[in-house]
């Protein structure tokens, strides 16, 4: 069975797709080509340039609650009203929707430290209202 995908997730040692590697690989190629011949982009088409886009708005802006700056991969982009939420903005879910959509998802978010989102998750859970510390 070494021609096989194995996965993690495979039982016994037995594959997890019943089609070869060479088989696999050839109808990938067939269904790209196939997208391409219809002008059908892939489906992470975009996906680093929304990565970057996504980074520096995390660069350039600071916390919303406590106004201090920090590396982008300390902030999150909260939901202004969470209720609201029809797709999340984290890696994979955001390259599913159209540029039209993206933009209109980030509209609606704020960028927070990972502190203050996790308090403000917290006080909605608890139904308080959340008083940023500011100044400090």
């Amino acid at each position: 069975m070494t021609g096989y995908s194995q996965h993690s997730r495979g039982v016994e040692g037995r594959p997890t797709s019943p089609h070869c590697r060479a088989c696999k690989d050839a109808y990938n190629a067939w269904q790209l080509a196939n997208r391409r011949a219809k002008g059908v982009p892939p489906k992470n088409w975009g996906a680093n340039e929304r990565k970057e886009i996504i980074k520096a708005y995390k660069y350039h802006n600071p916390c919303t609650d406590c106004e201090q700056f920090y590396d982008p991969v300390q902030m999150d982009l909260d939901h202004v009203v969470p209720r609201s939420e029809t797709h999340a903005v984290r890696n994979q879910p955001i390259f599913n929707l159209s540029w039209e959509e993206f933009w209109e998802e980030m509209e609606v978010v704020e960028p927070v430290c990972s502190n203050c989102h996790r308090l403000r998750t917290q006080s909605r859970r608890l139904g308080i209202e959340f008083i940023p510390r500011t100044g400090l």
